[in-house]
């Protein structure tokens, strides 16, 4: 089975990190994975978007680019009114309602509403609003299991300490809590 995911906000909200963590962890699991970054000029402030698609072994990935994705994460107001129409019927939102105040005009669709940068500043980690909001995924979508993702975040951030590691973990967690009440 294959599932698209179009991950969206503005740079610096950790849009291509996670991204990128969501396609390798895919792939250290032994799944096909695609990712394919899409960012302006601008390293802060800009719009940035990925596209990841991930499918079991049996289902080759060819373009991560379809008419319409699975689930959808906005991290931000535009995000969410730029790539709503390209969720499929019954397809995942995740928001950021931090940042997102608009309500979706849809009801064909899971809504995930996730405060992301305010659990971040709960946890005592603001850079970590992308992995609570990947882990709302996890959890909702069923794509990679919350223990091996979390296994991923152990390795990737190894080399800056245990602290940054529970820190993330922790971030992770809520996440998953939200994402396992859908």
């Amino acid at each position: 089975m294959k599932t698209t995911v179009i991950i969206s906000g503005f740079g610096g909200q950790g849009v291509m990190s996670a991204g990128k963590m969501l396609a390798d962890t895919a792939s250290e699991l032994g799944l096909n994975a695609i990712y394919l970054p899409e960012y302006g000029p601008q390293q802060r402030g800009g719009k940035a978007k990925c596209t990841v698609s991930v499918s079991d072994k049996n289902d080759t990935v060819y373009s991560p680019l379809k008419r319409y994705c699975d689930c959808l994460i906005a991290l931000n107001d535009l995000s969410l009114q730029t790539f709503l129409p390209q969720l499929k019927k019954g397809g995942i939102l995740v928001m950021n309602t931090s940042i997102i105040k608009s309500e979706p005009d849809r009801d064909d669709i899971k809504i995930i509403k996730v405060p992301a940068d305010d659990i971040a500043m709960k946890v005592k980690n603001p850079k970590a609003g992308n992995l609570i909001i990947l882990g709302a995924l996890t959890a909702a979508a069923g794509l990679i299991k919350g223990e091996d993702f979390k296994s991923s975040i152990e390795k990737r951030f190894k080399s800056k300490g245990q602290a940054v590691i529970n820190s993330n973990l922790a971030a992770f967690d809520e996440g998953q809590k939200l994402g396992k009440i859908v």
